[in-house]
């Protein structure tokens, strides 16, 4: 109970000032906990698992299936939105430079959404 009392006796004799800087505190605190929220609930799903379970398809040249599979995920996986990128050029007739480009596209996009306020 004494901490509080002498923060509180700092607080008073910091004067006007203590109230901007606690107040840029409480933002930045608000920042760091909706980053940490936003950018753990975006890691939910292992990625490389997720990538695991469209490859037979891929291999197998059922695109559809990998389109449709990721059309379903595509709400909360970055990663399934790059698939089913990658998978409309490829059932387009793409060539390999074509479907990496517009994969690095989306991946891009989505690394740009994580980043988003990370400055701060």
């Amino acid at each position: 109970m004494e901490i509080l009392t002498k923060i509180a006796l700092a607080f008073q004799h910091g004067g006007f000032w203590m109230w901007p800087i606690l107040g840029f505190g409480l933002v930045a605190v608000a920042i760091i906990v909706e980053r940490t929220i936003a950018l753990f609930s975006k890691r939910t799903v292992n990625q490389m698992n997720l990538v695991a379970a469209y490859e037979d398809n891929v291999r197998r040249g059922e695109l559809d299936v990998v389109i449709h599979k990721a059309e379903a995920a595509k709400a909360t996986s970055p990663v399934a939105r790059a698939i089913a990128a990658g998978a409309v050029v490829a059932r387009n007739f793409g060539g390999k430079e074509e479907i990496q480009g517009k994969m690095d596209e989306v991946l891009l996009h989505e690394n740009s959404v994580l980043d988003r306020r990370v400055g701060f």
